[in-house]
């Protein structure tokens, strides 16, 4: 697996607001297996409902791993079709593709903090701690 796959990956994880530690997809040898290991401040009752959501998820997408995982190099250079207006469409590099989903992922999550602030809510940690944390 090529480096800049690994280190996509791993800033999607944090684009998902957790951090991720162990063997990475950017260190990891490509007939390895790839684990990550995932640590988040849930309370019990929290983590039990992500595992629930997540074990959902791999029933119903059970593919998506393996399919990013058997992306070989030139497939991952490649390019694929996608909107680029009111009925356009322009070729774009799949490695292009996968960034600008993750920076439209930041952007929505940056938007969601707005609206919370706005709506008087407190912000959780998204990419670090917020003011709104009881410990800053």
């Amino acid at each position: 697996m090529s480096r800049t796959r690994g280190v996509l990956a791993l800033l999607v994880l944090c684009a998902l607001g957790v951090a991720a530690v162990g063997a990475t997809a950017a260190t990891a040898k490509k007939s390895a297996p790839t684990k990550l290991t995932v640590w988040v401040g849930w309370s019990a009752r929290e983590l039990s409902v992500f595992k629930k959501v997540a074990a959902e998820y791999d029933k119903a997408h059970a593919n998506v791993t393996l399919k990013l995982a058997k992306l070989d190099e030139n497939t991952f250079q490649s390019s694929l079709t996608m909107p680029a207006g009111p009925g356009v469409t322009a070729p774009v590099r799949r490695a292009d593709a996968l960034w600008m989903m993750l920076f439209d992922t930041v952007h929505h999550r940056g938007q969601f903090s707005v609206y919370l602030r706005a709506s008087g809510a407190k912000v959780p940690s998204i990419y670090g701690p917020s003011g709104d944390e009881p410990w800053m």
